[in-house]
């Protein structure tokens, strides 16, 4: 049963009803045949209610195993990851207080105060005081 309604010129709307069709679905028992990527390799054979629940729990069981182990991996590459940017933001930290600010603080002087600073950096021993600009 269809049926055509206009709303507007140049639309048309078809409307079907499919409820007669669920009545020709058919309630046949079927069975599928191939591979998958879980279970038994062989066909399993299972004779009482008692042996399929076994089976069950130990299928669970393995798939339990299965999980703890990914998720095992998961935390080592999580780990190794998150040290490697540890030791690398260390690396980074001691090059920048021992290089780069130095060198800067270093060049901000000489700038400043010239060949005043280069002469009491060369003259002046540790522990030695010396009073720029005066």
């Amino acid at each position: 049963m269809a049926y055509v309604t206009m709303y507007s010129p140049g639309v048309q709307v078809n409307v079907r009803d499919f409820s007669s069709y669920v009545n020709e679905i058919s309630s046949s028992i079927i069975g599928i045949v191939g591979g998958a990527r879980k279970g038994p390799t062989g066909p399993t054979y299972v004779d009482t209610k008692e042996e399929a629940i076994r089976l069950e729990r130990e299928r669970h069981a393995e798939e339990v195993h299965a999980a703890v182990e990914k998720a095992a991996r998961k935390r080592k590459r999580t780990i190794a990851i998150a040290a490697s940017i540890i030791i690398a933001a260390i690396a980074f930290v001691v090059l920048l207080t021992t290089v780069i600010l130095p060198r800067r603080k270093s060049k901000a002087l000489v700038t400043k105060y010239g060949q005043e600073f280069i002469d009491a950096f060369y003259a002046l021993n540790v522990g030695d005081v010396y009073k720029f600009g005066s």
